[in-house]
């Protein structure tokens, strides 16, 4: 494509995106514009926070365990972040940031600021220890981290890194100056470290334009139409990117965003009545421990839910099921990747047609099945590349994604219908080949989830002295059940074939999941080395 011809592709995009914002009501109408225009102007360094508070004001931005903060406290709590920011002392062009935070309404503030501070913000994983905390740390140059007390014990091999918890940042705040900042030169730079399920974390940085990320904003709209009167209950954690994308949709939307802490189905539910909650955002474990629970306990909160949006990991179809009988047609799949954020996105119609589909690129988004490079057709199954306005630049470490003519290679197979609905396969390093055929552990992990006596489940490749790779599985028993690893072996080779059946299924009692609901290669290699309870 010309340069010229892509530059025009752009600018239709644009002007998309900008008329599905303005439909949304993201965008300021005539009664708003005025005010609207004139916090944009007098908001300086704090422009977005002041037009946000210009626009909603008193109504409720986040309700943080049962505590409200305002679009206009908000606006005040950002503007001296931003001084407090603006005084860090450092020999780079601009300084780094880290947070390592659950969901709160203090990581809302230090996001908000540092993104327009102009610095470069570095979002930590709240599940590293202190070794891989460190080595990231230094690696990202950090010279400032907003953490949790309960990460403190991980901060004591860090150096040269000035620290403050999130329990003081109201006395730092109190302290800072009020005023206007002025703007920053240049546009922030947030960096999202990958699940670093195979080690240490990879730092994948953006810095967009504001204007390019109108086509991210509107394309999630245009699938997903939160709106100013919603009241999400936001589960996942907001450093990493299903989390982070719809924190920062629902307060640009003027939504009440709801944080509770660490998840637990039940508290989830019970919260979720109490705040009157319209959207609930989950990764699909967070969904099932809530479709688990007793018909009693979820029964109050049928017909209370607009949308239920799941993203994060692969969404198993017999759970789609079960949330629309539950609830109605109102969930939402989204599949996205750290390095370029949302790539799809299926509406309860795609997940009524096919429950196991990823849905359709939106506004903004291009997506390609290539084999060898070369784009194939509709059904052909290959290696998903695509185009996102948000997509990273490279890694912090210098290295990038492989790419073909501007599209990225997510690492994952799959296939393109004729309607154009995606569907996702597999990783592609962890396909193997058994029986003659290609086999991936997804479709495993599925299988053995479909089993009434199994509460969760983790299939993974192994190295194999005979055949290079083979499969083993980690699986969870529900609880007052005692299925075997040869009735589990019975039951995917029934549901898939023999060639599928992993050689070892070992029992635990709970599988470690991160926040994100990732398993981790190391914990994995802990509870299978010498386990008692392969089969």
């Amino acid at each position: 494509m010309t340069p010229s011809l892509a530059g025009l592709r752009r600018i239709a995009v644009e002007l998309r995106a900008t008329g599905r914002l303005a439909r949304a009501g993201i965008l300021p109408g005539p009664t708003e514009l005025p005010r609207s225009l004139r916090a944009a102007r007098a908001g300086g360094g704090a422009m977005l926070t002041e037009v946000l508070a210009a626009r909603f004001g008193d109504s409720v931005a986040v309700i943080d365990r049962g505590v409200p903060l305002t679009y206009r406290d908000l606006a005040t709590a950002t503007r001296r972040w931003i001084t407090v920011l603006r005084d860090l002392d450092t020999t780079r062009e601009r300084p780094t940031v880290g947070i390592m935070c659950r969901n709160s309404a203090q990581l809302v503030i230090a996001l908000l600021g540092a993104l327009a501070g102009g610095v470069r913000v570095v979002f930590l994983n709240t599940d590293m220890g202190s070794t891989q905390l460190t080595t990231i740390c230094e690696r990202e140059h950090i010279d400032q981290l907003l953490h949790d007390d309960e990460f403190t014990g991980r901060l004591s091999e860090l150096t040269g890194v000035r620290t403050i918890r999130t329990e003081d940042l109201d006395s730092v705040l109190a302290a800072a100056d009020d005023s206007i900042p002025p703007r920053a030169h240049g546009n922030p730079e947030l960096v999202i470290l990958t699940s670093g399920t195979s080690g240490v974390p990879r730092g994948a940085a953006r810095s967009s334009s504001p204007l390019t990320m109108l086509s991210t904003l509107a394309g999630l709209l245009e699938k997903i139409p939160l709106r100013r009167s919603d009241v999400i209950y936001l589960a996942p954690p907001a450093f990493h990117g299903w989390g982070l994308i719809a924190t920062l949709t629902g307060l640009l939307a003027g939504a009440t965003l709801v944080f509770d802490g660490r998840f637990s189905a039940e508290r989830a539910v019970a919260t979720m009545l109490t705040e009157n909650c319209t959207a609930f955002v989950a990764v699909p474990t967070m969904l099932k421990r809530i479709m688990d629970l007793d018909d009693a306990v979820l029964q109050p909160l049928s017909g209370r839910l607009r949308i239920i949006g799941s993203g994060g990991a692969r969404l198993d179809p017999d759970l789609v099921t079960a949330v629309t009988e539950r609830f109605g047609p109102v969930l939402h799949n989204l599949y996205g990747a750290t390095e370029v954020s949302y790539i799809t996105i299926a509406t309860p119609a795609d997940l009524a047609h096919d429950p196991s589909c990823a849905g359709s690129a939106p506004l903004g988004v291009r997506v390609a099945i290539l084999i060898d490079g070369t784009p194939v057709g509709p059904g052909r199954v290959g290696d998903i590349y695509v185009r996102t306005g948000a997509q990273m630049r490279s890694y912090t470490d210098g290295s990038s994604k492989h790419s073909v003519d501007g599209m990225v290679a997510t690492g994952d197979t799959g296939y393109l219908d004729g309607a154009g609905r995606l569907y996702v396969r597999g990783r592609s390093d962890s396909m193997i080949v058994s029986g003659g055929e290609n086999v991936y552990p997804e479709e495993v992990e599925l299988a053995l989830h479909r089993h009434p006596s199994v509460a969760d489940a983790t299939v993974f490749t192994v190295d194999d002295a005979d055949f290079g790779q083979r499969l083993s599985a980690v699986v969870a028993r529900r609880a007052g059940h005692d299925v075997d690893d040869a009735t589990l072996k019975e039951h995917i080779g029934q549901e898939l074939s023999r060639s599928r059946v992993p050689r070892d299924i070992v029992f635990v009692d709970e599988i470690a999941r991160t926040a994100t609901g990732k398993v981790t290669r190391a914990w994995l290699d802990e509870v299978t080395a010498g386990n008692s309870h392969v089969g």
